[in-house]
Formats: structure tokens, C-alpha cells, sequence
């Protein structure tokens, strides 16, 4: 142990008291390294309410309360010594954990324009588009897996325990399958590719069933619509293809914006909109949302845009 840190293992097992004479004079460690391992290992969730400072202040305080032995000076840190004693309840007083137990809470941001592909500890696949937000316990997930989402996420889940991703109005669970969640404002959309969903309210009032190429909204008030959709086994989003069905304009609009990282100023439109765009060309883009609803469009400058009535 003299080159390097103590391990995860190492650790449980001196604060358990089951290192041998031999480790411990080998470790032979002092308050600066141990304070080392703390700050370095990430494994210690700081008590709410105190700085780091301050829980490594507290605990140097408690050790120092302890009784130490005389051999101290000696590093005679043997199992049944007050000193170890002090130092495994103190760590589980302050930071309700031991260092080889730990909550990684792991969070996933993308900024408008910005689309990326990850995998989650089980493989399972992620496609989380542009503005959006997703959390998880990484340090649990194997037998939880569960996570939050705000935005829009393509899923495609791994065989094995339920699966379960929470919205703010809705929660949907699945064994193994593709899907897509889009939690926008005060709209939720679940949308089927392959095997069985099921969508529940927040509310838990409702819970609906889906199989492949149907779908489930969830408005304000907890209410759940289902509706069916041509299946192309993923949506078109992830392939950079952006369609709406009698979709109110100012969604549109939000969905340009957040593709593309822009400003967009526009009249007061009432009309729906029924169409496409693509994120790899904005010129196009904007002719393809302006020309069906008879508008103009003028790019004032790299990130901010207006469109007109046609005159």
C-alpha cells in the first residue's frame, strides 16, 4: 500500500477491522493522507447544511476526542483500537455512508443545437436530443433501473428488470423495447417502436398500454390520449427529421429554435401546421415551415430571425 491510495475494498476492510498486522504497518497511514483519500476518492456524500471544510474539520475534532493509544506514534493501528473505532462511526455519523458505499448520481445536459448517443451501465442506449436533461443513480442502477427526464430521449432498452423513466407528468415502464419520451412544457409524449409500454399519470389515476406505433399523450390535468403513428422503426429526430402532424405553429417555432440555437420573432398565428424540416440547412428549413403558411422569413444575423406575413 505504499505506492498509491487504498482501494475501495481495502477500505471496507480497515474500517471493518479485518487488515492484518502486516497491512496496517504496510498502509502505515497519518491524518494528511487520510484526509488525501477523502477528498480524492469522491466516495462521501457531504451532510446538507456544511462545506466540505466543515465536515473535515468536524471529523478531525471527533478522532481527536477519541482515545488514542499511546503507540500511536508507532502506527499500532491493530483492529480492536479506539482510534479505528472512532474513525468508522464518525464517517457513518457525518456522511451516512462509508467510503465504499456511495450514491453517483449521474447527469446528462444537452444545449439547443446539440444531440448525442450514449449508453447507460446496463447498454442500453440513449439518443437524447437537443435541450434536454437526463439523471440516474449510476451506483444503483443495476438494481434500479430508473431515471428523470426533461426533453426529449430515444430509448433502447436492454433486456432485464423494469425500466422506468419518470417525467413531470407521467412515468413509463418497460422489461426490454424502443421508445421515445418527449417531456416539453406542460405536454408529455410517449411513442411505441418495439415490445410493450406502459404509461401512467403522475397522478397515478391513469395507466394506459401501448405496443409498436402507438402512442400516448399526457396533457395538463393528468388526461391520457392514445393515437397511432406510421412506425419507421425510430423517430425521425435521431436522423435529424422533424415532422408535425396539426401541430399548433409556435411548437414549430420552439422546435426550430431549440435545433438550431436561434431567436425567432414572429406574428401571432393561430393556425396549425402540418409538414417537415432538417437541421442540416437552416435556409431550407425556414423556407419549409414559412412557404405552406404563406410567411416570409429574414435572418437578421447568426442567431436571430424573423418572419412576416406574406404581403
Amino acid at each position: 500500500m505504499s505506492n498509491g491510495l487504498p482501494n475501495e475494498a481495502f477500505l471496507a476492510r480497515w474500517l471493518n477491522g479485518e487488515l492484518t498486522e502486516n497491512e496496517l504497518k504496510e498502509w502505515n497511514p497519518d491524518y494528511e493522507e487520510l484526509k488525501k483519500i477523502i477528498e480524492t476518492s469522491g466516495y462521501l456524500r457531504i451532510p446538507s447544511g456544511l462545506s466540505k471544510e466543515d465536515a473535515w474539520n468536524r471529523l478531525m475534532e471527533k478522532i481527536g476526542e477519541s482515545e488514542v493509544l499511546p503507540e500511536a506514534k508507532t502506527r499500532r493501528l491493530f483492529p480492536q483500537t479506539r482510534w479505528v473505532a472512532a474513525v468508522a462511526a464518525t464517517v457513518a455519523m457525518l456522511f451516512a455512508v462509508y467510503f465504499f458505499t456511495r450514491s453517483e448520481v449521474i447527469t446528462v445536459i444537452t444545449t439547443e443545437g446539440e444531440k448525442i448517443v450514449f449508453y447507460l451501465p446496463d447498454s442500453s442506449r440513449v439518443n437524447l436530443n437537443a435541450d434536454s436533461k437526463l439523471s440516474y443513480d449510476k451506483s444503483n442502477w443495476l438494481q434500479e433501473r430508473s431515471l428523470s427526464l426533461e426533453g426529449e430521449a430515444y430509448f433502447e432498452v436492454s433486456k432485464g428488470e423494469t425500466f422506468t423513466v419518470n417525467t413531470n407528468l407521467s412515468q413509463v415502464e418497460v422489461l426490454g423495447t424502443k421508445f421515445n419520451v418527449k417531456s416539453r412544457t406542460d405536454q408529455t409524449e410517449v411513442s411505441c417502436f418495439e415490445g410493450k409500454v406502459r404509461v401512467s399519470s403522475r397522478s397515478g389515476n391513469e395507466s394506459h398500454e401501448i405496443t409498436e406505433g402507438m402512442g400516448v399523450k399526457i396533457l395538463e390535468g393528468n388526461r391520457l390520449s392514445d393515437y397511432s403513428f406510421v412506425n419507421e422503426n425510430k423517430p425521425g429526430w435521431t436522423e435529424g427529421k422533424y415532422a408535425f402532424s396539426e401541430v399548433p405553429f409556435v411548437r414549430v417555432v420552439e422546435e426550430l429554435e431549440r435545433q438550431y440555437g436561434v431567436e425567432v420573432e414572429f406574428p401571432e398565428i393561430n393556425a396549425t401546421y402540418t409538414g417537415a424540416f432538417f437541421d442540416n440547412d437552416l435556409k431550407n428549413a425556414l423556407l419549409l415551415i414559412c412557404e405552406p403558411m404563406e410567411l416570409t422569413y429574414t435572418i437578421i444575423d447568426s442567431t436571430h430571425i424573423r418572419l412576416d406575413r406574406r404581403l
